[in-house]
């Protein structure tokens, strides 16, 4: 491969162009003291390709964990290794310089307590790790949200526990938890149920990532930024617009969000520490990750620039 290039298929009868890459966080959690993030290189002509990088954000420092091929939507580490989420269900382990698919049904990845769950193809519930428990099955379950003790899902209509009994009757495109509180997403709408009776909240943007934590509840748009609803509030109102997340997690007692350019953490939610994408892509243009197998020890194919 050309330094810092791919060649395209021209369209027209003019000569090759070198074909752009695009850099973007796709998630980020804790682990300990430093923030775990997965980054995306992307093709500019095709967003959906590219390869993904996992990062540890230090004080003053980026380093390079590991990566795999395919464009990334979450990450957590269980049993000290990471593991990331990829386009078409795949699941991938990093341990240095091997990426292994573990799974290839994985529909959702969060943080469970000091683990994770997997949510699958089949609508199963269960945890990650070297001793995996199923929780449960909900069919028709299409994401999963744990507050490290209490799990539910949503599925097209409802959102459920993992016996199916409803919790809330709407789901949409994300759902948060936090004790006996529910909060749910859908499109440009905001459904809190606390003590079992739900408000719903409109917001003027399209809303794509939730999370309760210290009580409010905190939304975020991709276009307009990070919202919370504080805890008593009648309306939803802007926090911080620069940061405009793709997700939200609360991992350690920390509220973590990941942005396109950003990834921020705060421990109260109101103060914000951010790392913005220059450490990252750095890093991405020294490696490019070839197709990930469950049985090629060697998928990471470096490429020094």
């Amino acid at each position: 491969m050309a330094k810092n290039t791919v060649l395209a298929k021209p369209t027209d009868k003019s000569a090759h162009r070198p074909r752009a890459h695009g850099h973007r966080y796709a998630d980020a959690i804790v682990d300990g003291i430093d923030v775990v993030a997965v980054g995306v290189r992307y093709d500019e002509d095709a967003p959906d390709t590219g390869d993904s990088l996992v990062v540890r954000l230090r004080p003053g420092r980026v380093d390079p964990v590991g990566g795999c091929g395919g464009v990334a939507r979450a990450v957590v580490v269980v049993d000290g290794a990471p593991h990331v989420l990829v386009a078409e269900h795949r699941l991938v382990r990093l341990d240095g310089d091997r990426a292994t698919v573990v799974r290839d049904d994985v529909v959702d990845l969060v943080v469970h307590g000091a683990g994770a769950l997997t949510l699958d193809t089949a609508g199963t519930i269960a945890t990650l790790g070297a001793a995996t428990t199923v929780l449960g099955k909900v069919a028709g379950a299409r994401h999963v949200a744990s507050d490290g003790e209490r799990v539910v899902v949503a599925t097209e209509g409802a959102v459920v526990d993992v016996h199916g009994k409803r919790v809330v009757e709407r789901a949409g495109s994300g759902v948060a938890l936090a004790g006996d509180d529910v909060a749910v997403i859908d499109g440009k709408t905001l459904i809190v149920t606390r003590a079992g009776a739900s408000k719903t909240f409109a917001v003027a943007h399209e809303l794509h990532s939730v999370a309760l934590f210290a009580r409010h509840v905190f939304v975020g748009s991709r276009a307009a930024g990070l919202f919370v609803l504080v805890d008593g509030d009648d309306r939803v109102r802007p926090l911080r617009p620069s940061l405009r997340a793709r997700s939200l997690r609360v991992v350690g007692g920390r509220l973590v969000v990941a942005s396109d350019l950003l990834v921020a953490t705060s421990d109260d939610g109101e103060d914000f520490v951010t790392r913005d994408l220059a450490g990252f892509v750095r890093l991405a243009e020294k490696h490019a990750y070839g197709p990930t197998t469950t049985s090629d020890a060697g998928a990471r194919a470096e490429h020094e620039r």
